[in-house]
């Protein structure tokens, strides 16, 4: 199988050009007339797009006076589109294209999800993290740091191949793509500026503040903007409707189930429950209604969730992460010495003798940065070995915490895990 560099679909081997946008694969050759014309007809899709500009750059520029100083900010540059497209990739994106230190990412062409929107949000919140990381303690000591300026527009794009015979392109076309130049355009060092298409289909996710609304080039109205703030906590759901909550109907039976199966954990005997079915049938409905039933009927049984992702899929071990920082009460965004100081608060308690062998491991599970002292102590040269102590070390939390108290791990979304 032959990966294409451009929609990441897998081709059979011997294929010249992806069966999908018609990208010439790796060391294929070059496309005929008649392939590219109809390898990818043009097509209207609902896309979400993202223009992302770094400023700083034209100081850094204007201050390069030797090549060595002309070399350097060449590096900068290339350091920055890397890593911010890196990002973009993590979530599953497309980049259209570079303008110089700017770039026009895609989410829902060519390859379409049911998030898209979700996607480029929590892209355009990394991004704004990741050059903040970079700013501190990146590979250049940047004497001014630099900022990025974003702009996110959803909407109705014509996509397909563009171009020449001798050289076609993947893109996006439309004005869904100029007003997200617009919106990028007019924000602020840092800021990041969405649509009301946007913040309509999102909203319940995210944190927002309206902006005054803009008059924007090829706009006779002004635009309504929001400037997205940061993502809400991961219990935040776009499953049905904002403000509205209906009784369940037809689930007597699979709940009837379930209340039975917290009936036997309560008198000691647990078990396992999977809750399959097609997209939209109610499985998180179901368990939502347990989780309330429980909470009234059943408050000494200890309810932890967590949820995998259908992006980042790259980030390891989510689910238990996100069971373990609901287990402390901590958030995504606390600081890693809080998060390890409630380790070292309840490890003796838990763990006993055994809480140097435990407590290191949940909290380099989770992203911790541990002291150099106590990382001495762990196999950090054989992954293999410091794999299997973690999985110990979730094993023994487990124990430790049913120990105390009967508890309910709940897996959602595990087909992304």
């Amino acid at each position: 199988m032959v990966k294409c560099d451009i929609c990441h679909f897998n081709n059979p081997d011997g294929f010249a050009y992806c069966g999908r946008c018609g990208n010439g694969l790796s060391g294929r050759g070059q496309a005929d007339d008649t392939f590219i014309s109809s390898a990818l007809e043009g097509e209207r899709k609902q896309a979400t797009i993202i223009f992302a500009d770094i400023s700083g750059f034209t100081a850094l520029n204007d201050a390069a006076q030797t090549p060595d100083e002309v070399e350097r900010v060449l590096q900068i540059v290339n350091h920055c589109l890397q890593m911010l497209s890196e990002v973009v990739y993590e979530y599953d994106g497309y980049i259209d294209k570079y303008m110089g230190d700017a770039i026009m990412a895609v989410f829902g062409a060519p390859r379409s999800h049911e998030d898209d929107p979700e996607r480029a949000l929590r892209t355009a919140l990394t991004m704004r993290e990741r050059l903040d990381e970079f700013n501190h303690s990146g590979p250049f000591n940047l004497k001014n740091p630099l900022g990025i300026h974003l702009g996110i527009n959803t909407g109705t794009v014509i996509a397909g191949l563009v171009g020449t015979s001798r050289k076609r392109s993947y893109t996006v076309m439309g004005d869904v793509v100029n007003v997200a130049s617009r919106l990028e355009g007019v924000s602020e060092r840092g800021e990041i500026l969405v649509n009301h298409d946007t913040y309509n289909l999102i909203n319940r996710l995210f944190i927002f503040k309206e902006r005054n609304p803009v008059m924007v080039k090829g706009k006779k109205e002004p635009l309504t903007i929001y400037e997205l703030i940061g993502a809400k906590s991961q219990d935040a759901t776009q499953r049905g409707i904002a403000g509205l909550r209906s009784p369940m109907v037809g689930r007597a039976e699979q709940f009837a189930r379930l209340k039975q199966q917290l009936t036997s954990l309560k008198s000691g005997q647990g078990g396992i429950t999977v809750v399959a079915g097609e997209a939209g049938l109610g499985k998180s409905r179901l368990v939502s209604e347990l989780e309330q039933f429980n909470r009234r009927h059943n408050g000494d049984i200890l309810w932890l969730e967590g949820r995998g992702l259908s992006y980042r899929q790259n980030v390891s071990y989510k689910l238990f992460v996100e069971i373990l920082r609901k287990y402390l009460g901590v958030g995504p965004d606390e600081p890693g010495d809080v998060v390890w100081l409630k380790w070292r608060s309840i490890g003796p308690q838990l763990f006993g003798e055994r809480d140097s062998q435990v407590t290191p491991y949940l909290a380099a599970l989770m992203g911790i940065k541990l002291d150099e002292q106590i990382l001495q102590t762990m196999p950090l040269s054989d992954p293999q070995l410091l794999r299997q102590r973690m999985f110990v070390a979730v094993g023994e939390w487990v124990e430790a915490v049913v120990t105390n108290q009967p508890a309910i791990l709940v897996f959602e979304d595990l087909h992304w895990a």
